[in-house]
């Protein structure tokens, strides 16, 4: 049997961002960990989470760091992470807006990707949520603003809308983001 899962983005999503886009880190390499992030993952306790985001340019090390602190951060609720790594331009399959991070966690894991909701802060978010076929989209910023218990991207049927939440392709998915500022940046 396939189950639902929630796929987040990573930068701007559930870790801090500096002025120049990148993950910020603190004086001692320590990433900031998003408000509410922390309260939402412990939420989705025995759901499937994934961490899906495009990071070319770093070390691998400097990766592991990023999952490390993010995974102790936040309880051990993270199923799993996929990253690109690959530069904006290598034309591959799983860099984001492409599906290939999404498809290849959905089939190790046995996913519903219908019933699943992707989590992000940009178009290349939502595309990718629509390219994968995962049924539901929520701008992040309206997600962690919202209680954890009433967070309709994780416990409303598929079918509920409201502000900021949709089945991916259809009006109205993207309208919590207009809402708020608009898409910041294609990563």
């Amino acid at each position: 049997m396939k189950t639902p899962a929630h796929f987040f983005d990573l930068g701007g999503t559930l870790l801090a961002l500096d002025d120049h886009n990148e993950i910020a880190l603190d004086e001692h390499g320590r990433v900031a960990i998003l408000p509410g992030v922390r309260e939402h993952l412990a939420a989705l306790a025995g759901t499937p989470v994934f961490v899906v985001s495009n990071q070319s340019g770093l070390a691998a090390e400097t990766l592991d760091t990023f999952r490390a602190q993010l995974t102790a951060g936040t309880g051990d609720t993270i199923t799993g992470y996929a990253i690109c790594t690959h530069p904006r331009d290598a034309g591959c399959g799983c860099r984001k807006p492409r599906p290939g991070l999404v498809l290849s966690l959905a089939e190790t894991h046995r996913i519903h990707l219908a019933g699943s909701t992707m989590v992000g802060d940009t178009e290349t978010d939502r595309q990718l949520a629509m390219n994968a076929g995962i049924g539901h989209f929520a701008w992040a910023a309206d997600y962690f603003r919202t209680s954890p218990a009433t967070s309709p991207g994780s416990v409303e049927p598929a079918d509920h809308r409201v502000a900021g939440f949709g089945r991916c392709g259809e009006e109205g998915a993207d309208e919590g983001r207009r809402r708020t500022e608009g898409p910041r940046r294609q990563r």
